[in-house]
């Protein structure tokens, strides 16, 4: 049992990181398309911002929800922890 605990820990570790690394680099790709798109406004560099704009707010909105489901569960727990307290 502890094996298959530890094996999908490490793998969402994996994962976690895998998603950290892709917010960063469509963080840091989007800060440079702003900057060209200061220095030069074309079409083709506005809708590059766009494009890395909306890909970047779908990555936080799913690290967002991930943090919703997590209060969710915790709140919970609270409420069953309490509940099975309070019954005689």
């Amino acid at each position: 049992m502890y094996h298959i605990r530890q094996t999908t820990i490490k793998y969402l570790k994996q994962i976690a990181k895998a998603r950290r690394q892709r917010i960063n680099s469509v963080e840091i790709k989007l800060k440079d398309a702003e900057v060209c798109c200061g220095a030069n406004p074309s079409d083709a560099s506005k809708s590059e911002v766009m494009i890395l704009r909306t890909e970047y707010e779908k990555l936080i909105d799913c690290k967002t929800k991930g943090a919703i489901v997590r209060s969710r569960v915790t709140l919970y727990e609270n409420a069953k922890k309490k509940k099975h307290q309070t019954l005689p």
